[in-house]
């Protein structure tokens, strides 16, 4: 790896440590990531080194990954479906609404529907447009 990802999180891991603790691991960080080469750590900063190597060791896995998507041309481009889209059946809401298209299609379905509803409901409205 070329670089080392260190997210500002991490500074909280790192307050029991001193200075020079933590110099002594982001040394070996960035040793670590740039050789694989493992450390001898002898101070406290031996017990952040796993998290630490794990993390470097996540984002070695994802690179490698992004490089070998890279060199495959990146994301495939969308290509038109050659076949006809497959027509879906036309529900009854939308028979309806073919149905009363026209204005005095319109005019006449709700005139039939408020003289069921003065039936029904014993009222006089009359239909206005």
């Amino acid at each position: 790896m070329k670089y080392l990802k260190v997210f500002t999180d991490f500074a909280a891991t790192l307050e029991p440590l001193s200075e020079a603790e933590i110099g002594r691991l982001f040394m070996a960080m960035l040793k670590y990531a740039e050789t694989s080469e493992l450390p001898d750590l002898r101070g406290n900063e031996r017990i952040i080194w796993p998290t630490a190597k794990l993390h470097i060791d996540r984002e070695a896995v994802f690179l490698d990954k992004q490089k070998q998507n890279g060199t495959q041309g990146g994301r495939p481009k969308t290509q038109p479906n050659p076949n006809e889209p497959i027509e879906t059946q036309i529900s009854q809401k939308d028979k309806d609404k073919d149905k009363y298209k026209d204005n005095d299609s319109i005019t006449t379905y709700y005139s039939a529907v408020i003289n069921y509803l003065n039936q029904v409901c014993g009222t006089a409205y009359k239909a206005s447009s």
